[in-house]
């Protein structure tokens, strides 16, 4: 917000249209650089960055080189250039230059650093692996990896020395530590920024496949001897249980997620589901419009049941250690389990911030537990819930499987589902 922009779309001499991007500072001390650069319109690749220091950058870059107290910056510049080969785009040119003057003696110095791609090896041409793209894209960086551990340390390159050493071995040391290595004017608001720009969300419909269709066929209900709810007619699970959900998620790394969700139920039968796990991103497709698998592992908490209906209540009763008074009820026979759930997750990039994606979970249930669950369903606000033991003498139920006794559901189960992902 604090730069303006001008655009000029031109060709090149190889008949390749460009656009040129110029940036400069809207006020004078609101912008540390000033420059442009070039964008391939057909395949929106880099070509080349060109930008220097304004007289408020070259102050701010003057304070960072504080701990050497007599060095103040005149003036900096870097331009950085890529070519495309066998259309991959390589980094061809490296040049950052830099003056100082000792405020002591008046004597000015000039740091130069220029590199030069000699050659290039195409035989193991891979794109960028997931684990080394930024979480966003950005046209400065403040990180820095050395050569030695770089991806860069295979290439062949020509580097010029310096024309006078600005600083000594130690004053070197001093500038690359990681106090003086931070951009000046790096604030807690773009902290909060990067903190949010690692933050998802997604919206997803699941649905889960119900092979037998249970049929409870008596209910009965009694909490006190005022109070019957009973069956009407009987009552069938439905063949597919289908719910929405909605997903937080925190990028860890780029590679790891940790999430949390929330599931409730579409249809009329009960489905309350909660989980929080981690998952892991392998780059299927790392550039372009990305395709990435992701491997969850979660813990999880879910409520479902089959839906008894709505019924009249005259009076109060107590369920759950809870007192239930309103005009209508509606009752719910199923289970609470705990459980691991894995799955697998395929997304992919629609834009910098919208993925779709397709999954599959199995919900492998070790803790569970058949409930009565009592919900009013009259009242404004704060409509109690309740859920007791479908083993107390109040409650009396049947079930029905052609050719066999049935339980309400099975303890495992398959979860499938489909939604959108908001975020980078």
């Amino acid at each position: 917000k604090h730069y303006s922009y001008s655009i000029e779309e031109t060709m090149l001499q190889d008949g390749h249209t460009i656009y040129k991007i110029a940036f400069s500072p809207k006020e004078p001390y609101k912008g540390y650089y000033e420059g442009f650069f070039l964008v391939d319109k057909q395949t929106l690749a880099f070509l080349e960055f060109q930008f220097s220091y304004t007289a408020f950058g070259c102050e701010k870059r003057s304070q960072s080189l504080s701990s050497l107290k007599s060095l103040k910056s005149l003036d900096g510049s870097l331009i950085l250039k890529y070519a495309a080969v066998d259309n991959h785009y390589f980094l061809k040119y490296i040049l950052y230059s830099e003056d100082f003057q000792d405020a002591g003696s008046g004597i000015t110095y000039q740091h130069i650093n220029e590199y030069l791609t000699s050659a290039i090896n195409m035989e193991n041409t891979n794109p960028i692996p997931l684990d080394e793209q930024d979480m966003y894209s950005t046209v400065f960086s403040v990180k820095a990896t050395p050569v030695s551990e770089s991806t860069w340390k295979d290439y062949n390159v020509l580097s010029s020395s310096p024309v006078q050493l600005a600083y000594s071995d130690q004053q070197a040391k001093q500038i690359l530590s990681e106090n003086n290595t931070k951009m000046a004017g790096s604030s807690h608001k773009e902290k909060l920024i990067k903190f949010a720009m690692r933050m998802q969300s997604s919206f997803y419909v699941n649905t889960i496949p119900v092979n037998d269709q249970v049929k409870i066929t008596a209910f009965s209900y009694q909490p006190t001897n005022q109070h019957t709810f009973l069956l009407s007619k009987p009552v069938v699970q439905p063949g597919n249980q289908v719910n929405m959900g909605i997903s937080f998620g925190y990028n860890l790394t780029n590679r790891f997620n940790l999430f949390m969700t929330e599931e409730y139920s579409i249809n009329s039968h009960k489905w309350e589901a909660y989980s929080l796990g981690l998952s892991y991103n392998i780059g299927l497709k790392s550039y372009g419009r990305r395709i990435i698998l992701s491997p969850q592992l979660s813990v999880n908490s879910i409520n479902y049941g089959i839906n008894m209906g709505e019924f009249g209540n005259s009076g109060s009763f107590m369920a759950g250690n809870k007192e239930i008074d309103s005009d209508k009820v509606r009752l719910y026979i199923g289970q609470k389990a705990f459980g691991l759930q894995p799955g697998v997750m395929v997304k992919k990039d629609i834009s910098r911030t919208l993925k779709l994606f397709l999954g599959v979970d199995y919900c492998w249930n070790f803790n569970s537990q058949r409930r009565l669950y009592i919900e009013e369903s009259s009242g404004f606000l704060f409509r109690k819930k309740a859920n007791i033991s479908l083993n107390r003498p109040e409650i009396t139920y049947s079930t029905f499987q052609p050719g066999k006794e049935g339980e309400l559901f099975n303890s495992t189960f398959f979860n499938f589902k489909a939604g959108i992902i908001l975020g980078r």
